[in-house]
């Protein structure tokens, strides 16, 4: 639906091109994971690169959940 919505918004020859673009990138997105995940293996073997994996996430995570309420107490600047 939100790929669809999006591509609403173009001309045809542009849809179709908006539509190879997404299958493309989501192509490479997943190869990418599968591939990638081998190449990885080894490093994350380690309990110590988990737990950095973890700050790391959960620090996005408060960085995602503070912005709209800080954005939202400034009045939308």
């Amino acid at each position: 639906m939100l790929l669809g919505s999006l591509a609403a918004h173009f001309a045809h020859m542009d849809r179709f091109l908006f539509f190879l673009s997404a299958v493309t990138a989501s192509f490479a997105w997943f190869y990418g994971l599968g591939y990638g995940s081998r190449i990885l293996d080894p490093i994350f073997r380690k309990p110590i690169v988990w737990r950095i994996l973890d700050v790391v996430v959960g620090g996005t995570m408060w960085i995602i959940g503070i912005n709209p309420i800080r954005y939202g107490l400034a009045g939308g600047k």
